[in-house]
């Protein structure tokens, strides 16, 4: 008898044990495609931000390079503690960016970048006008966000697109006040914002992109989508959607004025 009871034990454990095991496998069902990171679960990431410069009169760029975060994630970028925009990581998890210094008075700034909770590193500078002033490196890659509050960046947000010839992307948009958007590969054109209703527009310049003409609506909270077309000559149109990531204080600026009529 006492044998027939430790065997239904037995069976009852193992019957737990492979129910526990389905739930884990149904739980990461839809990341079939992804490579579970175990860096993730066991807060591994030791992400390293370096800067070109240690300290430069006002007005200089600093330019950072961040190693070691988590590949393909959308990184916050942090001075002093305070949100100034978003870039993505590579498929190496190296992030760049650069923080513009004009007006800023003579200090020292910490510079965070952070993706989560588990993958950030602060880097600080000092703002001395007996240093050199430093210009912006030739060629660096990613954004420029200004370091005092954040007057230049008006917003920035994810973005996808698919176009009707099987083409598309992803990325970040960054829109400044002066009328101008850029995204993370550098390239960009004007943008504008009309209030009621709320549409934001925005059309590539600089002969990249097919010089897309991209319209969208806010359908809630902070999605915006709409339809995306070249104006290149070669008609291919599509769609768009994205994320408001860092918005406005206050309204929205009209950006471009011939955007936002």
């Amino acid at each position: 008898m006492r044998k027939s009871k430790w065997q239904l034990l037995g069976r009852v454990l193992v019957a737990l044990f492979i129910m526990a095991s389905g739930t884990v496998l149904v739980a990461n069902a839809d990341r079939s495609e992804e490579a579970l990171d175990w860096r993730a679960f066991a807060n591994a990431y030791d992400p390293n931000l370096d800067v070109n410069h240690n300290d430069g009169a006002s007005g200089s760029t600093f330019a950072f390079t961040g190693v070691g975060y988590p590949a393909n994630s959308l990184a916050t970028v942090y001075v002093n503690g305070s949100e100034i925009g978003h870039v993505n990581t590579n498929n190496n998890g190296v992030l760049t960016f650069m923080i513009d210094s004009a007006g800023a008075p003579q200090a020292r700034y910490f510079i965070t970048a952070a993706v989560g909770n588990n993958a950030s590193d602060t880097k600080d500078f000092d703002v001395d006008n007996d240093e050199p002033l430093w210009p912006p490196p030739q060629g660096f890659p990613g954004p420029t966000f200004p370091l005092m509050g954040n007057p230049a960046l008006v917003a920035d947000m994810t973005y996808q697109f698919a176009m009707g010839n099987g083409s598309g992307g992803s990325g970040i948009f960054y829109f400044y006040a002066n009328g101008t958007f850029m995204d993370d590969d550098g390239n960009g054109g004007v943008w504008g914002f009309t209030q009621n209703p709320s549409r934001l527009r925005f059309i590539y310049n600089d002969g990249s992109n097919c010089n897309a003409f991209s319209f969208g609506s806010f359908t809630g909270g902070a999605a915006v989508s709409g339809y995306r077309a070249c104006t290149n000559g070669s008609g291919v149109r599509g769609v768009w959607s994205g994320t408001i990531l860092l918005a406005p204080t206050g309204q929205w600026p009209a950006g471009n004025g011939e955007l936002a009529e």
